[in-house]
């Protein structure tokens, strides 16, 4: 593993001036998330509506997987 598994950028949209946004592999995250949401962690509740930037593919991937859940959603 890299000495720095992310790498902080500056802020690309008005909305986030003033604070940093950092980049991260996926691959790197979703181990982290996985384990958190088996542990129930309770910091995950404060992340809940934090907004973040995902490529288009997985985009796409998240909005097929919640219209197979649940089809009344197509918009």
């Amino acid at each position: 593993m890299a000495d720095h598994p992310f790498r902080v950028v500056g802020a690309r949209r008005p909305r986030t001036i003033g604070r940093a946004c950092v980049r991260m592999r996926f691959g790197d995250l979703l181990p982290v998330l996985a384990s958190a949401i088996d542990a129930q962690a309770l910091w995950l509740d404060d992340l809940v509506d934090d907004e973040v930037v995902v490529t288009p593919d997985l985009a796409e991937i998240v909005r097929r997987i919640q219209l197979y859940r649940d089809p009344s959603d197509a918009a």
